[in-house]
């Protein structure tokens, strides 16, 4: 008896901490959490998403004109993007979760996603809760 009641207390405490290490990480992406969206245009350019879960896909903002798209991606904790200043000029990006991705395209915007968790860049606007833009225009 004297061996398991010295094994119950790490095991306890061993549990604990990875139950606490649960609550607090970050590094998930509460725009694709959303239950409301709107449809891709047909303008996308086919094979634009091929990285892209589409099952995934929320649109999130519009920023001076640029509609902008996140969705889960095709590798596993994978994060894209997807934007465009107009009909005919799309840019996309998708990095691993855990850092920031900055993706610039068409146009004067530059685009940060940041997980959950994680401050906004510095210079950059709020257009949702995990993407942030500037104007490269003066």
């Amino acid at each position: 008896m004297t061996s398991r009641r010295r094994l119950a207390a790490p095991l306890a405490f061993a549990a604990a901490v990875l139950a606490l290490a649960g609550c607090t990480s970050s590094g998930g992406y509460a725009d694709l959490e959303r239950t409301e969206t709107r449809a891709l245009p047909d303008t996308v350019p086919e094979g634009t998403l091929a990285n892209f879960d589409l099952d995934s896909m929320r649109w999130v903002a519009e920023h001076e004109g640029t509609e902008v798209w996140l969705a889960r991606g095709s590798r596993p904790a994978e994060v894209c993007i997807l934007f465009s200043p107009d009909a005919d000029a799309w840019a996309t990006g998708c990095a691993g979760a855990g850092g920031q991705m900055t993706v610039s395209g068409p146009g004067p915007q530059r685009f940060v996603v940041v997980p959950d968790g994680q401050p906004g860049p510095e210079g950059f606007t709020a257009i949702s809760h995990n993407v942030y833009a500037t104007s490269t225009e003066e």
